[in-house]
């Protein structure tokens, strides 16, 4: 993973923690986690997802990153 992508995830997951989610998952992947649990998540994925416009499915392709380990050392693999 590259160094900008690496601070773009710590900050995504740094905003995650900070709402009381897991320090290890990105603010864009709970939401699509948790996007049919309740209104509130739903609209967070909606938002999400319009902020990165260019991206298509964003949270849904952060959810698929998370659960692959993408970004884990390779002495973790």
């Amino acid at each position: 993973m590259n160094y900008w992508l690496a601070i773009k995830v710590a900050i995504s997951r740094l905003l995650n923690a900070i709402l009381c989610g897991y320090s290890g998952e990105m603010l864009s992947a709970r939401a699509y986690r948790l996007r049919n649990t309740s209104l509130f998540w739903g609209v967070m994925m909606e938002v999400l997802d319009s902020v990165f416009w260019w991206q298509l499915d964003h949270c849904r392709g952060c959810y698929e990153f998370e659960k692959a380990n993408v970004d884990k050392p390779e002495e973790y693999h």
